[in-house]
């Protein structure tokens, strides 16, 4: 709320403000684990653990190091910055005349001894403050700003031991979002099914005279997807935009 007045000037009542606090209280009650809510304000970490059932916990930590620095060091150690080759499909003028090559700044390098360490100091900066509060064997994180980068479940803990080793993690991108999850039916996504989209038709596309090719596995991997979910897929020549829209509506449809 600070953010949206800050930026555009938005005054929320306060009895705006009362009741959105009574929807994070009834919140509470709903959650299946604990949540954890943390975000970074200028030096300090701001943690909230929402317990279930109970009332919320705040920790303040004071930030020691340079958080950006850390999860960039962290990247590297458990290796999700290798170069990679995308295919730009953007259908520009240029997307189907180049390939991305994008090489990371420090490509080439091993990882030291202090990007070995930045698992542990990362988990001692974003969830060592808190270590003693949370007790579930789940636990759902929200991140906020720069910690949404933050590879949570491959935090290493004081003894070593990645978090996903204790815990099951679970990121979300808001409270709001997490509360949506939370208040829908229970049967509500087994009653419904699933809309899967794959493999449009797109070689009636074409740029500057070249054909566009269709992406290549796209169509085993949603055949796949819906075998799992029992959902027979619109691929090819049937993922029409208003065939989409059209199944979209009927889903909200009651039943």
């Amino acid at each position: 709320m600070d953010l949206m007045e800050s930026q555009y000037g938005l005054q929320i009542p306060q009895s705006e403000s009362n009741k959105q606090m009574e929807q994070i209280t009834d919140f509470s009650n709903q959650a299946s684990s604990q949540t954890i809510f943390v975000a970074v304000d200028k030096d300090a970490v701001n943690f909230w653990v929402l317990n279930r059932g109970k009332q919320f916990d705040f920790v303040q930590k004071k930030i020691a190091t340079d958080l950006k620095g850390l999860v960039e060091e962290a990247y590297q150690t458990i290796g999700v910055k290798k170069p990679v080759k995308c295919d730009d499909r953007s259908l520009d003028e240029s997307s189907v005349e180049r390939e991305l090559d994008q090489r990371p700044e420090g490509h080439g390098s091993s990882p030291n001894e202090n990007a070995q360490d930045a698992l542990k100091v990362l988990y001692s900066e974003v969830i060592g403050p808190i270590s003693d509060i949370i007790k579930d064997g789940q636990v759902t994180i929200v991140p906020d700003g720069l910690l949404y980068y933050v590879p949570f479940a491959a935090l290493k803990d004081e003894d070593c031991r990645y978090i996903s080793e204790t815990f099951s993690v679970r990121l979300v991108p808001s409270l709001t979002s997490l509360r949506l999850m939370a208040e829908c039916p229970e049967e509500y996504h087994c009653t419904t099914g699933a809309l899967l989209v794959g493999d449009p038709w797109v070689e009636s596309v074409r740029i500057k005279g070249k054909r566009v090719q269709q992406l290549p596995s796209a169509r085993q991997e949603v055949e796949m997807i819906g075998k799992i979910l029992k959902s027979e897929p619109l691929i090819g020549k049937e993922a029409t935009k208003a065939e989409v829209l059209s199944r979209l509506y009927k889903s909200l449809l009651p039943v």
